[in-house]
């Protein structure tokens, strides 16, 4: 009896603290306060010729030192069939310096199999970054050129015409949105699942025992 009561303080307790977290989780998802850029963004040119030019979005006033920045990017244009694009992005000081750096490959797939068509993409991210201290922020967008068939049938194509493709980055390629003073909420889903195992396998149990 008491290994029963024991049990069953355990369930709900899980429950209830995995059901507390779920929902702070849910109430802090996509926190902080959006901030808008000062200027239109700037095309900056290649520091040689090997290189793609890069996009200067900002400056964005940041005053919230010591708390979460959500960097939430979208790559807009087609990357036509099973293409992709590595992109690099560095967060700046008005001094033009990197405090950050990171980067992130966009990607779009699509198919056909015994069920139809189907299509997969990957064409937006979220960084987080702590600031050091207030002030006011570039972000510098660039990358390589995309790679895939569709993209190399087109090179071949144009070479064909003496022509070249137009790699070069343009300020409506990427949506750039920032919010400052966001919470990170990482560890309560972390709790939702570990909270989640005792129900889970009582669950199964419970199943287990009936299913004759």
């Amino acid at each position: 009896m008491d290994s029963d009561n024991s049990h069953s303080t355990i369930l709900w307790s899980s429950l209830a603290v995995g059901l507390l977290a779920l929902l702070i989780a849910f109430m802090l998802q996509g926190s902080g306060t959006p901030v808008k850029a000062d200027e239109s963004p700037k095309s900056e040119p290649a520091e040689s010729k090997t290189q793609l030019n890069t996009i200067l979005y900002g400056p964005y006033k940041l005053t919230q030192a010591g708390r979460i920045h959500d960097i939430t990017i979208t790559y807009k244009p087609s990357l036509s069939k099973n293409g992709s694009r590595w992109c690099e992005f560095e967060l700046l000081n008005m001094k033009k310096e990197p405090v950050a750096e990171f980067g992130h490959e966009f990607w779009s797939e699509s198919g056909r199999d015994s069920e139809g068509s189907w299509s997969e993409s990957d064409r937006r991210f979220t960084q987080k970054v702590v600031l050091k201290e207030p002030g006011s922020y570039y972000i510098s967008a660039g990358g390589e050129k995309p790679i895939g068939s569709a993209f190399k049938v087109k090179e071949k194509t144009l070479k064909k015409q003496g022509k070249v493709i137009d790699y070069s980055f343009k300020a409506k390629d990427f949506d750039i949105r920032v919010k400052e003073g966001s919470y990170d909420v990482s560890l309560l889903w972390w709790v939702v699942g570990v909270c989640a195992i005792y129900p889970g396998l009582a669950i199964l149990i419970w199943i287990i025992n009936n299913s004759d």
